[in-house]
Order: structure tokens, then sequence, then C-alpha cells
């Protein structure tokens, strides 16, 4: 291995020299005598593979290739104990790798690309706050204060219909009623409009102009329940004359302060529009361009962070490389286990060529087991879906038939609260009928007391006498028409009643199928979602099924060709072994052979691996020192895979 360790430190394209001390400055090359330590630097092309300073040394410097003077400095290195470990410790060493500044850099150049990034996120965060508090204010103030303003006219105006119905229809009485029940209900709820609106003040002039408006309705409603009372009075006329001079002019002038009210808050609507657009147009020409910004800082700090990671890298190349170089030291003492590896590698692929024999003929038959399950998860995805539509049918049809029971529903209770009109009114005419009962029978008893004044009277009441039995057959009849009529009232009183009581009973019926058609909704919706969620789960069973199948199929494919990959290892296996016992018997005949020449001279290296000027100063059998001598008896380097040492190995074996 001492051997082997003094070849690489020759041939090594970038050893690492020690540094030049400060009292060296100045002074000329000179080849160090044999047996002795030299102080040699790398010329300038060379300085950042080795970290050592600055030392011209002209034509002896080759495109990355280290100096000769520097490979013989390595041999001088590699006389000595521990010397063939030097070279690669010292490029291995972190002193020799610049890589401080390179976290340093990498680091503020995210810290530079993130802090504007916040301060780009913060200014448009400040500008969204500002664009929402202008959305707010127009949502919570400009435009419900419009709304109102608008329901606050309507309802004035209805207040003015109201009256004009009281005015004009004053012989009406049901019209009347009707009106002054509009007339109340359209002031009370414009006055709680008017409280509503007052929460909704914008500033100091959308105030002013509401107190105006709203003083002019005031006197509104003051003069509208003059004219109501005129109205009660039957001052008609004075009505009409009172409401065209005064009513319909205060009517006027508080839409018209409404309105003014209304056009002020679209002013400051549209205002507020104008603010947030601009602030929509600021935050764009500021986002846009600290984006570009951004993005170009960034990439310039990458740029230089890049630049300025090379040398870094190209240092830990080296290090890596020494790393290698170790690792092939270890790989060259694997060689003797190769034997015993290969021979295990043969048994090992005899049997896997059988496994995956078998595993393929497995696989094979569960591909075939796959498809036919996969076949059956189609036919039971196929019902399910079929179910799963019937049952949204079903739902659909349930939401109907619930939509129709309480439709059916309302409309029984709209029918139970007519038929208690109807029972109502039936008793209103049953005492009407009474009423008229006993007109009759009072018309009848003054006929009867006509008739007997007429007697006493003689001739001279005659004709008076036909009239009161006219009178009297009259109420006669009117009596029995009444009783007639009472018999027949009391007859649909009875009917009503009787009706009333069916339609509750059809009403608690219906109430009860709209709660069973409600459950029932609810099951068909919760069937037609397990029927879905089924589908979508033998959906995802097929796919995993359809993946399986395709992955069973790759599994045979796979095992057809480990088979045949195991067959091609067992012939590799046996190739290795036969490889290995020549390099075992190589070993041991170079071994002999080193041992019958103890006094050998020391082997010229060839040019490729030295150089021609210091390859002729270790020539002609010239021992450097007794060390040399010792080292060169051992076998020299074998070469294994991933060697870059190419050259020096193979013109060992071609000189051996």
């Amino acid at each position: 291995m001492a051997a082997t360790s003094s070849s690489r430190s020759i041939t090594r394209p970038r050893a690492r020299l020690p540094a030049r001390s400060k009292s060296s400055r100045g002074r000329s090359w000179r080849a160090p005598a044999p047996g002795t330590w030299a102080k040699v630097n790398l010329c300038p092309k060379h300085r950042e593979n080795c970290g050592a300073r600055r030392r011209k040394v002209g034509s002896l410097c080759r495109l990355r290739k280290v100096c000769r003077t520097a490979r013989l400095l390595a041999v001088f290195r590699a006389s000595r104990p521990g010397g063939a470990t030097d070279a690669s410790q010292h490029r291995a060493s972190p002193s020799s790798m610049n890589t401080s500044a390179t976290p340093r850099r990498i680091g503020t150049g995210f810290c530079i690309v993130i802090l504007l990034a916040i301060l780009g996120g913060l200014w448009a965060i400040w500008q969204t706050l500002g664009i929402n508090k202008n959305v707010v204010n127009l949502a919570t103030n400009s435009v419900p204060s419009v709304v109102t303003l608008n329901k606050i006219i309507q309802l004035n105006n209805g207040v003015a219909k109201a009256v004009r119905q009281l005015v004009e229809q004053s012989d009406n009485e049901t019209v009347k009623v009707a009106a002054k029940a509009a007339f109340d209900t359209q002031r009370k709820e414009a006055d709680r409009l008017c409280g509503e609106y007052q929460t909704l003040f914008s500033d100091a002039e959308d105030q002013r102009l509401f107190t105006g408006a709203n003083t002019a309705r005031q006197e509104f409603l003051t003069a509208a329940d003059k004219v109501i009372e005129m109205t009660s009075g039957q001052k008609t006329a004075e009505a009409v004359s009172f409401m065209r001079a005064e009513v319909d002019p205060l009517l006027d002038r508080t839409v018209e302060g409404l309105n003014k009210d209304i056009d002020y808050n679209i002013t400051l609507a549209a205002k507020e529009a104008e603010t947030a657009g601009q602030k929509v147009s600021r935050t764009l020409w500021t986002i846009i361009p600290a984006m570009l910004i951004s993005t170009l800082v960034g990439t310039l700090i990458g740029w230089s962070t890049v630049r300025s990671t090379q040398a870094a890298l190209e240092s830990i190349n080296n290090a890596i490389q020494a790393g290698i170089d170790k690792t092939n030291n270890t790989l060259r003492g694997i060689s003797e286990s190769l034997q015993q590896g290969a021979d295990q590698t043969a048994s090992s692929s005899s049997q896997l060529s059988a496994a995956s024999r078998s595993l393929a003929t497995g696989c094979s038959e569960q591909g075939a087991s796959v498809t036919e399950t996969g076949a059956s998860l189609e036919e039971i995805s196929a019902m399910i879906r079929a179910t799963a539509e019937n049952a949204e049918k079903a739902k659909d049809f349930a939401n109907q038939a619930r939509l129709a029971a309480q439709t059916g529903r309302l409309t029984m209770d709209d029918m139970t609260v007519a038929m208690k009109s109807i029972e109502t009114s039936s008793l209103d005419i049953s005492k009407i009928v009474k009423n008229i009962d006993e007109i009759a029978f009072q018309t009848n008893i003054l006929a009867l007391n006509a008739a007997v004044e007429a007697a006493r009277a003689g001739e001279a009441g005659a004709g008076f006498a036909v009239v009161a039995d006219e009178v009297r057959s009259l109420a006669q009849r009117s009596a029995a028409a009444a009783k007639e009529t009472a018999e027949k009232i009391e007859a649909a009183i009875v009917s009503t009643q009787r009706g009333s009581k069916t339609c509750g009973n059809v009403g608690a019926s219906l109430e009860e199928i709209v709660d069973k058609v409600t459950e029932a909704d609810t099951l068909v919706a919760e069937i037609a979602a397990a029927a879905k969620e089924q589908a979508q789960g033998i959906r995802q069973v097929g796919d995993a099924m359809t993946l399986m199948d395709k992955v069973t199929q790759g599994n045979a494919s796979s095992a057809e060709q480990t088979s045949s990959a195991a067959e091609q290892l067992n012939a590799q296996a046996r190739l290795l072994q036969d490889n290995v016992e020549q390099l075992r018997t190589l070993i041991a005949s170079t071994s002999k052979a080193e041992d019958g020449h103890d006094a050998a001279p020391v082997r010229q290296l060839p040019r490729r691996a030295a150089g021609a000027g210091t390859a002729s100063a270790l020539t002609s059998g010239t021992r450097l020192d007794g060390r040399v001598a010792e080292v060169r008896r051992k076998p020299p380097h074998i070469v294994m895979p991933d060697d870059r040492l190419t050259d020096v190995e193979d013109a060992n074996f071609r000189n051996f």
C-alpha cells in the first residue's frame, strides 16, 4: 500500500503545497536537494487550488496541471513516514475552501428579497384596508340612506293618497275605514324609518337636509290630520280646498327636501367610489414596479451568489475528490472478498431465477383474477349508478310532494278562515232576519188595529180596511219568508260549523301528511346521498382494481425481466469468479517476483505520469533514500474500476 500511495502522490494533478513563508519572498527558485523538504509555490493559475502564495514559475506550469516542482515535492513527501497522506489532508483541509462567506451571501440575498416582498405586501394590505373602508361605507351608509329616503317618499305619497280617498269617498264608509287604516299604518312606518335614518347621517350637511325635509313632513302630517277632522265633520268642500291650498304644497316641499338629501347621498357615494378607484390605481402603480424591482434584485443577487460560490464549489470538489481517492484505496482492499461475493451471487442468482419464474406464473394468474373482478365491479358500479339516479328522481318527486302538501295545508288554512267568516256572516244575517220577523209581527198587529178602526168607521173606512188587509197579508208573507229564511240560515250555520270542523280535521290530516312527506323527503335525500357515495366508492374501487391490474401486468413483465436478468447475473457471477481467480493469481505471482529482486533499482516513471524533465531526474537506478528502495520492493498498484490514475497503473502493468 505504501507503493500505491507513492505512485498516487506522484501523479495527482492537484496536489496541495504548504504556504510560502514571508522570508522566502523575492528569492529565486532552486531545486531541492535529495532527501530534503522544499517550499515550492504554484504558479498564479493554480494558487486557488491550494491556497498558496503567488510565485512566478514560468514554463514549468501547464493548464489545469500542478507544476513539476510540486510533483517533485510530492516524491519527497512520499519518501517520509506518513508523507503520502499529507497532500490529501491538505486538499481536504477546511482552510483551502473559502466557503464561509457563501451562506452569508445567500442569506443576505434571500433576506433582501423577503424584505421587499414584505414591504410590498404591507403596502398592498394598507391600501386594501382603505378600499375596504370605502366599500363598507358605501354598503352600510350611502346605499341604505338612499333606500330609506325613497321608502319615506313612497310612504308619504301613500299617506297623501289615503287622505285624498278620505276626501273623495267621504260618503263610502268602507273606503273611509280602509283609507284611515292605510293612513295610520303608512304614517307609523314612515315615522319608524325617519327615526332609523337619524342613525345613518353621513355628515352635518346630510343632517341639515334631512332635518328640513322632516320638518316639512311634520307640517304635512299636521295638515293631513286637519283634513281628516274636516272629513269627519262632513266638511268635504272645506277639506278639498284646504288640501289643495296646504297639504299638496307641504307634500311637494317634503318630497323635494328628501330628493335633495337623496342626491347628496348619491354624491357622497360617488366620491367614495372614486376614492376607492384612486386607491386601486395607486396600489397597482406601486405594486407592479415593486414586483419588477424585487425580481431584478433577486436576479442580481442570485447571479452574484452563483459567481461568488464557484471558487468555493471548486474547493469542495477537490475535497470530494480526496474522499473519492480514499474510497478507491478502501475498495482495493475489498478485492479479496470478491471471490466469496461472486460465489454467493452465483448461488443467489440461481435461486432468484427460479423464484422469478414462479412469480411470473403467479402474476399471470393474479392478472386474470383481477380482470374478472374488475368486470364484476363495473357491473356493480353501473347498478349503483342507476340506483343513485333513481334515488335522485325519487328525491325530486318527494320534494314536489312536500311542496304540494304544504300548499294544500296553506289553502286549507285559508278555507278555514273563510268558513269562519261565513259562519260569522250567517249569524249576523240570522239576527237581521229575526228583526225582520219582529217587524212583520208588529206590522200584522198594526194591520189588525187598522182593520178594527176601519170597521168602526163604516163605509168611510172601507178603502182603508182593504189597505189594512193587504198590509196584514204582506206582513204574514214577510213573517213566513223570514221564518223560512231563518230556518235555511240555521241549516247553513250548522253546515258551516260542520264544514269548519271538517276543515280543521282536513288541516290536521294535511299537517300530518306534510310531516310524513318531509320525513320521506329527508330519508330519500339521505338514500340519494348514500347512493352517490356508494357509486363514488365503487368507482374508486374500480380505479384501484384497474391500477392493480396494470401493476400486476407490470409485475409479471418485471418478473420475466428479473428471471432473464438473474440468468445473466449468474453468467456474470461465473465470469467474475474467473476474473477474481486470475487477479489473485496475478497478485501472488507479482509478490513472488518482487521477493526475488530485493536490490532492484527504482524503475523509471512514464512520461505521461510525471513529465519528461522530472522523470529524467529519477532514472538510472538512483535512490532517494532507503525508504524509497523499501517501498519499491512491494507490488505495484493494480487498476480497479473508476480509478482516475490509469496512466501510471497501465504503465505498471505493462512494465511488470
